[in-house]
């Protein structure tokens, strides 16, 4: 095998790999606070979602009812839009599985191309732990903070697998505002249950020591 032919087999095995790896749906999460007080404050979510199948038999987006013994925000949708290539389009819910484990499952009202997007909007609920013992992953402000676990506010596409991103909008925010979120686990590329272990905080943050 000459050097030619040796060159011609790591670019093959190069674009194949890129090929693999394209084929895994990505979801980009870009998260805008805005106030810092609990009477005012929202979480603006928009979801970019590309590679992941679906339409009125297939669903986009799902969530468990509850997590982590909190209710999510599945009973704050009610009215789910999105848009894609060819323009927007309304979202149904459905549930699925039994109590405790119910999932709930959006469905476009039409078949999808193209980018997806979607956006809602959050706030807090002012209640803690409804349902009993909980860790304080629902949505929150305190002390000029808004934080939450991703298990509770984050949609996740209705896919075994795929590469999420967690961006920030600080925008809405007062001057020197900042963000941080957990690590994505394996970099990002998994099952929607690595978003469990995701926990996100923005306002404003102090670090200790202090980095001068």
């Amino acid at each position: 095998m000459n050097h030619r032919s040796l060159m011609l087999g790591a670019l093959w095995v190069f674009w194949v790999g890129r090929g693999v790896a394209a084929g895994i749906p990505e979801v980009d999460y870009t998260l805008r606070p805005s106030a810092l007080d609990s009477s005012t404050a929202t979480l603006q979510v928009s979801m970019r979602l590309r590679g992941v199948p679906a339409g009125p038999d297939s669903p986009l987006v799902e969530i468990p009812l509850v997590s982590w013994n909190v209710p999510t925000a599945a009973e704050r949708l009610p009215d789910l839009q999105g848009s894609d290539a060819a323009g927007s389009f309304t979202l149904s819910a459905r549930d699925i599985g039994s109590a405790p484990a119910i999932i709930r499952q959006w469905f476009a009202s039409r078949s999808l191309s193209g980018e997806v997007l979607l956006r809602y909007t959050l706030r807090p609920t002012g209640t803690d732990a409804a349902r009993g013992a909980a860790p304080p992953v629902d949505l929150r402000v305190e002390a000029d903070a808004v934080s939450a676990g991703a298990a509770v506010v984050l949609l996740r596409p209705a896919v075994p697998r795929a590469r999420y991103d967690i961006r920030w909008d600080l925008s809405a925010l007062p001057a020197g505002s900042s963000a941080v979120h957990s690590p994505l686990p394996d970099g990002g590329e998994g099952p929607a249950s690595m978003l469990d272990q995701v926990y996100f905080m923005a306002g404003a943050l102090h670090r200790h020591p202090e980095v001068q």
